[in-house]
């Protein structure tokens, strides 16, 4: 007989944005701690601010905080295309997502947020410097002639 013990789970989130060039493999993250509007509007303002008013496509699921009518007003050299419903492998930075699970994360436990925070920086940072394995993930066959 197993003895009755009460257990509360409490579970906690980070969120990380990552938008992936597919032409020159560079990665541009932020790691936050909340998915919503308000934070999906300070990763495009600081994304564009890493592309110094030059043009972008970003290719986006349809969640609700990525669809806010006032996040594109700010942004008009940053242009969204809405990938079609339940259909995740058109969009390149999913791609990524596996990569850190197979190759950066695998088997990571992490006693803290702080320190689960503190491997997602060092993954990503690495992951920056793999432009071309980056590349890879993001490049398309579609891609080709944009």
């Amino acid at each position: 007989m197993r003895p009755g013990v009460q257990v509360q789970r409490v579970r906690e989130y980070t969120y990380v944005y990552s938008a992936l060039s597919p032409q020159d493999g560079e990665l541009f993250s932020l790691i936050l701690p909340y998915a919503d509007t308000d934070r999906m509007e300070l990763f495009l303002d600081e994304l564009a601010k890493r592309l110094g008013g030059g043009p972008a496509l970003i290719v986006m699921d349809q969640a609700a905080w990525h669809k806010a009518a006032t996040l594109m007003e700010k942004h008009p050299n940053i242009l969204v295309a809405y990938q079609p419903p339940y259909s995740p492998e058109l969009n390149p930075v999913e791609h990524l997502w596996k990569h850190l699970r197979q190759n950066h994360m695998k088997n990571h436990y992490s006693e803290s947020m702080d320190d689960l925070e503190d491997s997602l920086q060092s993954a990503l940072k690495d992951c920056a410097q793999e432009r071309e394995t980056m590349r890879s993930l993001a490049a398309f066959n579609w891609m080709k002639g944009l």
